[in-house]
């Protein structure tokens, strides 16, 4: 089994897309995006859409052995003090 931190940029993509092909005959692929709030909503919109669509390619290609997950966080406290810090929403 694999695991791929997927951003959907071409770098990940690849090693995704070679990963999926090798998974065709061997354990799942585990795929894990991250969608955080240093990006805008439209941004994050944006790129979701784009890891959709790749997905949707893939399994054109026959490549169907996945399991994607995507994680959200977001930034808590004050953005310019100590007290920044990420969590995973509740």
């Amino acid at each position: 089994m694999s695991l791929v931190l997927w951003s959907g940029g071409c770098d990940s993509t690849l090693v995704l897309y070679e990963q999926l092909k090798e998974a065709r005959i061997g354990p799942t692929v585990k795929v894990l995006s991250i969608e955080h709030g240093e990006i805008s909503a439209p941004q994050r919109s944006c790129e979701a859409a784009a890891r959709e669509k790749i997905i949707a390619w893939f399994k054109k290609q026959g490549l169907y052995n996945a399991r994607y997950a995507t994680l959200h966080i977001r930034l808590v406290g004050n953005v310019n003090g100590v007290q920044d810090g990420y969590v995973q929403p509740q």
